[in-house]
């Protein structure tokens, strides 16, 4: 018998065969390829693994930018064309088949389950092939959303099952913990670990500013670079769990008001058509400019004079981390965990995203006061950069593949 400690890449190269093979795998599913922040959690993950220790493989929904960065940082992937976001019985089965045919033949250590309907089909193959440790990690949860109301108690009980697949349940906020945690069996299964940041290198304002003139349509002859501009930013995903509907309509009389306000959005989705139609109804088609997707578009943050987030639901959204470490002033609502970012009065305005009249009045009184902005801006620079180590999150994540 071979006695292993005493073997050395210089004595026998099969030392470097079994020092590989003692590598976890970690098999990471989730639902869709964009880049929206469960996307940018798996991401992170992924491509910061001590490859000494691990191996990781990323099961996604077909073929999107997440793919690309990932296949870019040299993490290998697996398509799945059937997992989509939208409900099809068929496209579900399919979607359960395949990912059970990956896990078979992966064999991960670990499997890392992330958004619902990867959590649901992932959970259930996993445990069919007796995964030795699964992890689910809850960015949020569809009983939040605006939704009828006979759907919520449905979807509140199949997020439980999946938590219940799971060994293992990470949610990203306390309070994503505290919408789940009285459910039967759930606390002893539950813990917290916030997302985390890195310092980021911004374009300058000038720069941002000219590069997002570049995007917009040539029509409405708006340049960013004029200096008298106050640009209030929004970079989100067009969804309608964003608040940006919520947004036109509380700041109309105020974009009308002042024409040197102007409302910026970054990022593209399928509420694009919609926010559209009310910039035309709202009369506001050169005060409100949606740029679509840009890539890296947290680097133009300092293109904006301030930051706006009006989410109906969040969990702990890492544009409004990137806005605090781009040191600007913020105004968010009052849901999820955004409170655990945001202190009100002290590193923003908290508001609610269904109260117009206080929308409007907080990025008032943040563009009338320079003070004020850069108080709160300050605040939330200092609390993003103590309290969401990105290097925090990645020690604590890792911590459970072996635990």
């Amino acid at each position: 018998m071979v006695n292993r400690t005493k073997l050395t890449p210089e004595h026998n190269p099969t030392y470097i065969t079994m020092e590989i093979a003692k590598r976890k795998k970690i098999l990471y599913l989730i639902t869709k390829s964009n880049m929206g922040g469960a996307q940018r959690y798996v991401f992170d993950l992924a491509t910061n693994l001590p490859a000494d220790r691990y191996e990781a493989v990323v099961a996604l929904g077909g073929s999107g930018p997440l793919k690309t960065r990932l296949e870019a940082a040299g993490v290998r992937t697996v398509s799945i064309d059937a997992l989509q976001r939208d409900v099809s019985i068929m496209r579900e089965l399919s979607a359960l088949r395949t990912i059970y045919r990956i896990i078979r033949s992966e064999r991960p250590d670990v499997l890392h389950l992330n958004s619902p309907k990867a959590g649901g089909l992932g959970g259930v193959a996993g445990r069919i092939l007796r995964v030795p440790k699964i992890i689910f990690t809850g960015h949020g949860w569809g009983f939040n959303e605006a939704r009828p109301r006979w759907q919520k108690p449905v979807i509140r009980f199949f997020q439980w099952l999946i938590i219940m697949c799971a060994h293992t349940t990470i949610a990203v906020s306390q309070k994503t913990a505290s919408d789940v945690r009285a459910m039967p069996f759930v606390a002893r299964r539950m813990l917290v670990i916030h997302n985390g940041i890195k310092d980021q290198t911004l374009l300058s304002k000038d720069e941002a500013r000219r590069r997002l003139t570049e995007k917009v349509d040539p029509i409405s002859k708006v340049d960013f670079a004029d200096e008298g501009l106050f640009l209030v930013g929004i970079i989100a995903e067009l969804h309608k769990n964003k608040g940006i509907d919520l947004a036109i309509r509380a700041l109309a009389p105020l974009l009308h008001a002042r024409p040197s306000v102007m409302l910026v959005v970054v990022g593209g989705g399928e509420e694009r058509e919609g926010l559209s139609k009310q910039i035309d109804h709202e009369q506001l088609k050169g005060s409100v400019q949606l740029l679509g997707p840009v890539d890296n578009a947290r680097d133009y943050l300092a293109a904006f004079d301030m930051f706006l987030m009006p989410s109906r639901t969040e969990a702990l959204p890492y544009a409004l981390l990137e806005a605090g470490m781009a040191h600007l002033p913020v105004v968010a609502s009052n849901v999820g965990g955004i409170p655990e970012i945001v202190t009100h009065r002290s590193s923003g305005i908290l508001v609610n995203p269904y109260d117009a009249q206080a929308i409007y009045d907080a990025v008032l009184s943040l563009a009338d006061s320079a003070d004020d902005r850069r108080l709160f801006a300050d605040g939330l620079a200092a609390k993003v950069r103590s309290e969401f180590s990105f290097d925090s999150m990645l020690s604590k994540t890792y911590a459970q593949y072996t635990a």
